[in-house]
């Protein structure tokens, strides 16, 4: 995911007390430096493991995300916001995210040959032709539109693969009971740029809530994702990856926001 998170777990060194001896003797030698190697422990790595087979695993998904986010105000304090957003995804070539959110409402659409991005509230449209797949399509969306979605990591074919780049730490906190209704694993996780944290439940392996802060101090760009509403393997009707307001709307660049000529 591109995130990810440093360990909070306390180290505890072992002493082993050596007789004395009544003589005088040199100080021992210091002790060896700690270890420098990245802090994998394999317990927090199988929980992420089984989570992105369960979901790679899936033909189709559909789940809503609760997302709360900071950007900095007129004073520079930090001021969160919110969006909701139903996701569908149909492997290989389907994909839809419907947000209401503290702004506009928005709708994202992808039927296996285009991608639109519909405004509602602005009768506006974009549309793109776009690859024959969800992971290609959304690289696409990003480089051409600056398109990005937090828990995009989640649904691609293979969510650890993408976790596991650049991985520094990762370790097992423990269980919770009061996320999502059931009872999760707490998994803490972190790259260079971010620190993360997972509650994944502890017999679904389905993510139900998901920290994401900055490794870099004071850096925004804070998040938490709740999900909720899991549904895997279910029939979805082809309409839902298809734009209503395609047809009706007036239609602008599909191009990112400061470079779109017809804003």
């Amino acid at each position: 995911m591109k995130k990810i998170l440093l360990p909070l777990a306390m180290a505890a060194l072992s002493c082993v007390a050596m007789p004395v001896m009544a003589q005088q003797q040199a100080a021992p030698s210091a002790a060896p430096a700690a270890s420098a190697a990245p802090l994998l422990e394999p317990k927090a790595l199988d929980i992420l493991k089984a989570m992105s087979s369960k979901l790679a695993g899936a033909k189709s998904i559909a789940f809503t995300v609760t997302t709360a986010f900071d950007q900095p105000g007129r004073n520079n304090q930090p001021i969160f916001y919110g969006t909701k957003s139903n996701v569908s995804l149909v492997r290989p070539n389907r994909f839809a995210v419907a947000t209401l959110g503290d702004g506009p409402r928005s709708g994202f659409y992808y039927n296996g040959k285009d991608m639109v991005v519909a405004m509602p509230d602005k009768n506006l449209v974009a549309v793109a032709s776009a690859p024959g797949n969800v992971e290609d399509m959304l690289d696409q969306a990003f480089t051409n539109a600056g398109i990005y979605f937090p828990w995009v990591d989640l649904i691609t074919a293979n969510p650890y693969a993408e976790i596991e780049k650049g991985l520094k730490t990762a370790f097992y906190i423990g269980q919770s009971k009061i996320i999502g209704d059931t009872v999760t694993d707490m998994v803490a996780f972190a790259n260079a740029n971010v620190m993360v944290q997972m509650w994944i439940g502890a017999k679904d392996r389905l993510p139900r809530l998901v920290s994401i802060v900055p490794v870099e101090a004071g850096q925004r760009g804070r998040q938490m994702l709740q999900f909720s509403n899991w549904q895997l393997n279910k029939s979805i009707p082809a309409s839902t990856f298809e734009s209503k307001e395609r047809k009706t709307a007036r239609q602008i660049d599909f191009a990112k926001p400061e470079t779109n000529s017809s804003k």
